[in-house]
């Protein structure tokens, strides 16, 4: 029964985006979290992190880096990581070019729901991004992330080249680009909730489709 709930939920939202798409209404996602899982990016680089720290104890710094992430995300993470290993030859300016650079990660898929809703539609599917984050992390993980196909970015917009989410800086920069029609933003969180209210557009839940 739970999984009858489950799958009518998923499909009714999915046929909202459809028909949304069909009425000719722009789409804009967030990236992290709503088309990929950021941690296919992140987990990857801080493997990378680990065998520069110390490669004797590279699963140890690896693990640790990982299980802080999970439990408490990314603040302060290089201060606690110093502190735990005690390490003198890794700055927190090498521990950020390796984050945004991250050549250890070759490829990202994106979420099984999307490629299942750009598979269900009869054209290709035209989406915006706007995105917070670091610009050159942003820019890499876009490179990285294989899109499937008929998926057509006509925009990407690095909030932090203007102000980031929640404010609405991004979606006015991005109504300057392109004559935007009726949007709806899809993402992920609550910060993404107040960018689309703060922007006055219809806010789109992820959470309601991800699987």
């Amino acid at each position: 029964m739970l999984f009858l709930d489950f799958m009518k939920t998923f499909f009714m939202n999915i046929e909202y985006l459809k028909k949304a798409h069909n009425l000719g209404r722009d789409l804009i996602f967030d990236l992290d979290n709503t088309i990929i899982n950021e941690k296919d990016y992140l987990l990857s680089a801080y493997y990378l992190i680990a065998s520069e720290i110390n490669p004797s104890k590279q699963n140890e710094v690896y693990l640790y880096l990982k299980n802080e992430f999970e439990l408490s995300g990314r603040e302060f993470l290089y201060q606690k990581l110093k502190n735990k290993f005690n390490f003198s030859n890794f700055n927190l300016e090498d521990f950020k070019l390796l984050l945004h650079e991250n050549r250890y990660c070759k490829k990202i898929e994106t979420y099984m729901w999307f490629k299942d809703f750009v598979k269900s539609l009869n054209t290709s599917l035209e989406i915006y991004i706007i995105t917070n984050g670091n610009i050159s992390q942003q820019k890499n993980k876009i490179r990285l992330t294989k899109f499937p196909r008929r998926t057509l970015i006509k925009k990407i917009i690095y909030a932090n080249e203007y102000k980031p989410k929640p404010h609405p800086d991004s979606y006015y920069a991005l109504k300057k680009f392109s004559n935007i029609v009726n949007p709806i933003y899809i993402g992920d969180s609550h910060i993404d909730l107040k960018f689309a209210q703060n922007s006055s557009i219809e806010y789109f839940d992820v959470s309601l489709v991800k699987y």
